[in-house]
């Protein structure tokens, strides 16, 4: 693609994600059908990334573009972020390629948090970190390397990653440090709607 033709699609995306912002601020009200909207935003940044991900990265075949979290759950929030894994083959090397796919979704001021990892590398971040761990139970294929991603959805499905058992005591710790981090309680002037208990996280 041209630098002329990618500059335009650049401008469509940006009038695309505009028109997809105040579409919201208007139905936003009592009567919203707030599952429609938050599966309607994820499509339309499936949509953007996918295509960014196809001039970035289009000829490389070791890596996998994965959506996690609310994002892999489809339930993607105005001015949330947007988290993705970049999976990566041991062998592959396309730093520039990944560079790129990433200053372009920056470029049009999408709130990205994402990470790069071959499989070796999530399964150790996932042993050390339950909120990682969590994010990944939510993984959804968005382009790339669809075998690598299965690799990676039967490594996190095996019986050596977080058994259920371990994993339930392991949510609920995170839980109750949540809470003492809070003060243990939701009755406050202003309570961390999203982090207190009975917040949104519980």
């Amino acid at each position: 693609m041209s630098p002329s033709s990618r500059s335009d699609q650049t401008q469509a995306f940006l009038q695309q994600l505009k028109s997809l912002n105040e579409r919201e601020q208007q139905e936003l009200g009592p009567a919203c059908d707030i599952d429609a909207m938050l599966i309607r935003r994820s499509r339309q940044i499936d949509e953007i990334l996918i295509h960014c991900w196809a001039q970035a990265l289009g000829s490389h075949d070791g890596v996998a573009l994965v959506a996690v979290g609310g994002y892999g759950r489809s339930e993607l929030f105005p001015q949330s972020d947007i988290d993705v894994l970049i999976l990566t083959d041991e062998s592959d090397t396309c730093n520039a390629g990944i560079h790129a796919f990433l200053h372009t979704l920056w470029d049009l001021g999408l709130n990205l948090s994402h990470s790069v990892r071959t499989l070796d590398e999530c399964i150790e971040e996932g042993l050390g970190d339950i909120t990682v761990a969590t994010n990944y139970q939510d993984a959804r294929w968005l382009t790339g390397n669809q075998t690598l991603f299965h690799r990676f959805r039967e490594r996190i499905a095996s019986a050596d990653f977080w058994p259920p058992l371990t994993f339930l005591k392991a949510k609920l710790a995170e839980q109750q440090a949540r809470h003492a981090k809070y003060d243990d309680t939701g009755f406050k002037i202003e309570p961390n709607v999203k982090e207190s208990p009975g917040g949104l996280r519980d």
